[in-house]
């Protein structure tokens, strides 16, 4: 089911990107919470995230995929793919 998943955006200061996919989740209304690099290293660390923007897909507690970069047919595609099953 779509609605039990969550999006966490990894982002850092000056990332337009960042930006843009932030706009996209909202006007798609996909769940999602952004995390800053910066302010939360270690947490960027535990789920992997290097760069930004990193979209971290989890369903419930879980960690389901990871998507490096920011493409919006891409991640619209990731999202119906990985949260429909």
């Amino acid at each position: 089911m779509l609605a039990e998943c969550l999006i966490l955006l990894f982002t850092q200061t000056g990332c337009s990107s960042c930006n843009v996919a932030k706009h996209y989740l909202e006007r798609m209304s996909m769940p999602y919470r952004v995390v800053s690099i910066e302010e939360n290293r270690e947490l960027a660390r535990m789920y992997g995230v290097w760069g930004s923007p990193t979209l971290v897909l989890t369903k419930g507690n879980a960690v389901i995929s990871r998507y490096y970069g920011f493409n919006p047919e891409g991640v619209k595609d990731w999202y119906k793919e990985k949260c429909s099953s």
